[in-house]
């Protein structure tokens, strides 16, 4: 089944001669994989691999990690956490290239029964680790302290930001109430060159269904933070809004981005200046939209980016100060039951048109799971996607546009 695989990509390769050929990532995998992402350097072009990886003897799922250097040379995969079973990963990078702050939520290895999940695994929880030398070397995995120890909540899809220029790291993140079904948005930061994430601090506690959460600086730099969040109460679905300006002591609303689709989804949320960027998905079977603000959230505008299903990944570049950029989207388009094809495409922040590109793997039939990075190299953009194929094999291909 590999060899028919590999076969396979080269041929699609011949056809899409703008992306290069699909190198694989993982060393081995043998088992089931899921939730690879990837975090490309601005400084250094080092690009960092995060994935979940079954073990077939435990059943868990192990954070695995792997690093490329510009050349190309891939160092030997690493297993980060094998204490306990992964099941998303969200990075953030400090401005000079050498710090790495890691942010996945994973079950427990002992069972805890006062959960309302699969108690064999226990419960849910968000963990952190960080790596000070680019890489080579990691801290060992530690839970975000809880506000009350005693508390047995899950708490997943974690959202981790930066400020690059102090190192301040946020962790957002979805917690669920097990007794009243009440659902929270909650966050830690760790401060300014420290180790440690403060306690959690839990907020949006009122009856709502939330389906996920994304935060974004308004700038390096920044104090300014932006939360969106989705979510559905007395029955109407809407996309939620909030803005911190003294790094997240005080927030305020400034109204929704969109209200009374049925099954609004966010996955991500990006920013530079008053330019703000969401891709989202109304409901299963319709198209895929970016919601565009130039005002800071106020208004909002929508663009439609593919006629598939799909939750996007979207990555922001700019060649210089101002409105020279370009946004980057990966999507997963769902074809059939079961069935995924990469779609890629860009907005020019010049004019605010959709220019829909080449697909990245071609016809390969892809898992879920999208995600897209990009910076600016000798004048030109350079985007890096990854997807894990349906042998659940990890891939990535480059693509480098002036």
């Amino acid at each position: 089944m590999k060899i028919k695989v590999l076969i396979f990509v080269f041929l699609v390769y011949g056809v899409y001669a703008d992306w290069d050929k699909p190198i694989r990532v993982d060393e081995n995998c043998t088992t089931e994989m899921k939730r690879a992402t990837l975090y490309t350097d601005q400084i250094t072009r080092v690009t960092h691999y995060f994935w979940c990886q079954l073990d077939k003897n435990t059943g868990r799922f192990y954070l695995y990690y792997r690093r490329q250097i510009p050349q190309g040379i891939l160092y030997p995969e690493t297993i980060l956490d094998i204490s306990h079973s992964c099941e998303g990963v969200s990075i953030a990078g400090s401005s000079d290239g050498g710090r790495l702050y890691v942010a996945y939520n994973a079950r427990r290895s002992r069972p805890r029964t006062s959960c309302n999940e699969d108690i064999t695994d226990g419960c849910m929880d968000i963990y952190t680790l960080q790596s000070l030398d680019g890489g080579l070397s990691w801290s060992i995995p530690a839970v975000i302290p809880r506000k009350n120890l005693k508390d047995v909540r899950n708490r997943w899809a974690p959202k981790a930001i930066i400020n690059p220029f102090t190192d301040r790291v946020w962790v957002f993140y979805l917690t669920q109430e097990t007794e009243d079904m009440m659902y929270s948005i909650g966050y830690s930061s760790k401060p300014d060159n420290s180790i440690l994430y403060n306690s959690e601090v839990l907020m949006n506690t009122r009856k709502e269904l939330i389906l996920d959460v994304t935060a974004a600086l308004s700038n390096p730099g920044s104090l300014n933070i932006h939360l969106v969040w989705s979510g559905e109460a007395n029955k109407v679905l809407t996309m939620n809004q909030m803005v911190s300006s003294n790094n997240g002591i005080n927030w305020r609303g400034v109204g929704s981005v969109d209200k009374g689709f049925a099954g609004n989804m966010v996955s991500n949320i990006i920013m530079n200046a008053r330019n703000m960027f969401i891709p989202f998905l109304q409901q299963m079977g319709s198209p895929t939209y970016i919601k565009t603000s130039t005002d800071g959230g106020s208004r909002w505008s929508s663009t439609q980016i593919s006629q598939y299903s799909g939750l996007p990944d979207i990555c922001l570049c700019f060649k210089s100060f101002g409105n020279d950029g370009a946004v980057f989207s990966l999507l997963n388009a769902k074809l059939g039951e079961g069935n995924y094809v990469g779609e890629f495409g860009y907005i020019d922040i010049n004019n605010g048109k959709w220019i829909k590109g080449s697909k990245p793997f071609g016809n390969f039939i892809l898992n879920y799971d999208p995600n897209i990075r990009c910076y600016v190299e000798n004048g030109n953009y350079v985007v890096k996607a990854i997807a894990i194929s349906e042998n659940t094999n990890l891939y990535v291909t480059k693509n480098i546009l002036s």
